[in-house]
């Protein structure tokens, strides 16, 4: 069931100006899904959270309003989008990383959650989230969040335990990610474009997961990630599909793709609803031979797959009242199952 998908458009790689944010959400088995409209909360002082392993956690004297997709007994599966636009879906990474820092059992599922609730630009939500996992460790083996507001968006991979990194799509790029890490080159002193554990270079050295006289400059990517994760063709060709639509050249199927990219032309909705309803059509992937030998969803990984739940663009828009500046369209299911004009 890690067949998870996301794309992320920056303001000016759109034709409305607006960042556009895709997801499939993918799991296994027979899901329930619930959309609610939770408000926004004032607490008291010294309310606390407990999280799952038994660790607490200070609540916010005020929370925001979020529309919030949430899966029953699945931990890490839920999207959310806040008052203020703030808009956050992820796709599972494995990690290498066997032996976690943990601190009071760890934070799991309330990391996303807390982060939606606290925070009313992306940027403050990639310090939210990478302040909990320092302070907890995170309980999953890895994973990205991809976090966007009106403005930018970013890429928040974590690690088990307490290492983290964080990434900024450029303003005229757009980003792919399937269920591997895709941050590679990383500058902690460019506080405009990345944030991370101080350490992140450091631990990767003292692991033996980056020799720096024989491997030349750090890749985070590298470093971090699960080798067979990395290797997983099911990544590697959605990736490629996606990449393919959009992008000004063709690549590879074994090609390295870019963290990021400037697309053929500026994207709208609907070529996002394209790429979220993709099943490696008219490529060698693609086993039901357009649709000639069956479902494409019974042979293998797909964008648009078997384990699909649901599928949303978040559309992102500037100089427009709140109330009606962000929205969200949602494809319950698959969203190759759906009509689009």
């Amino acid at each position: 069931g890690f067949d998870c998908f996301s794309v992320v458009a920056g303001k000016d790689a759109t034709v409305d100006g607006s960042v556009l944010f895709a997801h499939n959400e993918d799991d296994w088995g027979d899901r329930l899904v619930n959309w609610y409209q939770v408000p926004g909360t004032s607490h008291q002082p010294g309310e606390m959270i407990r999280l799952k392993n038994g660790g607490t956690m200070e609540q916010a004297r005020v929370t925001y309003s979020y529309l919030w997709l949430e899966m029953p007994e699945m931990e890490f599966s839920d999207s959310y989008m806040n008052e203020w636009g703030v808009t956050i879906g992820s796709d599972a990474c494995q990690s290498r990383e066997d032996k976690p820092e943990l601190t009071d059992g760890g934070i799991g599922y309330w990391l996303r959650r807390a982060m939606a609730e606290r925070s009313k630009t992306a940027r403050e939500t990639v310090k939210t989230g990478g302040e909990l996992v320092e302070r907890f460790g995170y309980t999953s083996s890895g994973r990205t969040y991809i976090i966007a507001d009106a403005n930018e968006a970013w890429m928040l991979s974590v690690v088990n335990g307490k290492h983290w990194v964080a990434q900024r799509v450029p303003d005229d790029h757009i980003a792919i990610i399937p269920n591997y890490y895709t941050i590679t080159s990383v500058d902690l002193s460019d506080t405009m474009n990345y944030y991370g554990s101080a350490d992140l270079v450091e631990y990767a050295t003292k692991k033996k997961w980056y020799n720096p006289k024989k491997d030349g400059e750090f890749n985070f990517r590298l470093a971090y990630s699960d080798e067979g994760n990395l290797q997983n063709m099911g990544n590697i060709v959605r990736n490629w599909s996606a990449v393919n639509l959009v992008a000004t050249q063709q690549y590879a199927v074994d090609a390295s793709f870019p963290f990021s990219f400037r697309p053929k032309k500026k994207v709208e909705l609907s070529d996002l609803f394209v790429i979220l309803r993709n099943h490696n059509e008219g490529s060698e992937f693609d086993k039901s031979e357009n649709y000639t030998k069956g479902n494409p969803h019974e042979f293998g990984r797909a964008i648009c797959s078997s384990t699909t739940q649901y599928g949303f663009v978040a559309q992102l828009r500037r100089n427009l009242p709140k109330e009606i500046a962000s929205v969200m369209w949602l494809a319950p299911f698959r969203p190759c199952v759906h009509p689009v004009s």
